[in-house]
């Protein structure tokens, strides 16, 4: 069973990638919201709206991610690879935790770890970002602090555990995808 009409922030949504991730979900119904440094040269389909947001310095990102049930993650910049690929990652997934996300979704290369170059190791440190907020919020629940309503970690973990399951701080979800040349199909990758 498809689940519709989430409201799904799509970080890079106007990237070559981010485009095509954009114009499926408003296909098949989701409330879309693209996440940029600018508006980008083509038009947003009818049932998406834009947010200048910028992971390099995390200008605006709260606003941007506000009220959304999932994030998607298909951020990319060649020049500042670093900045926005890894320490972006991490502002974006602080704030995540902070508004409530439900679920991030992670895009990356097949294959970028065995590439030895800048970019790749880029990519390849972005993907230890996000497996280490995983680890971290799955094994240490009491990383995250002062929640109002939570039960206490100390004498309640599994309630407390089952607290951050359900505003989407436990984990989020990595997804491997491939794109080939010949098609430029999304392809996801097992």
């Amino acid at each position: 069973m498809e689940v519709m009409g989430l409201k799904v922030a799509v970080a890079g949504g106007t990237g070559v990638l981010g485009e095509l991730i954009v114009a499926e979900l408003v296909a098949r119904g989701d409330e879309v919201r693209v996440l940029s440094r600018s508006p980008g040269a083509a038009a947003l389909p009818s049932g998406a709206s834009h947010r200048r947001v910028d992971l390099a310095t995390g200008e605006s990102l709260a606003e941007g991610i506000d009220g959304v049930d999932v994030v998607v993650d298909a951020s990319n910049s060649r020049k500042e690879a670093e900045e926005v690929l890894v320490e972006g990652t991490r502002r974006l997934l602080r704030a995540e935790a902070a508004a409530g996300v439900g679920h991030h979704v992670g895009v990356s290369i097949v294959g970028c770890d065995r590439v030895p170059a800048s970019y790749y190791g880029a990519k390849v440190a972005q993907e230890r970002v996000k497996a280490q907020r995983d680890k971290a919020f799955a094994s240490n629940p009491q990383l995250v602090v002062e929640l109002p309503g939570a039960p206490d970690p100390a004498t309640k973990a599994e309630a407390y555990r089952r607290y951050l399951a359900s505003r989407g701080i436990a984990g989020s979800y990595l997804v491997t995808v491939e794109i080939t040349e010949a098609t430029e199909e999304v392809v996801p990758m097992e």
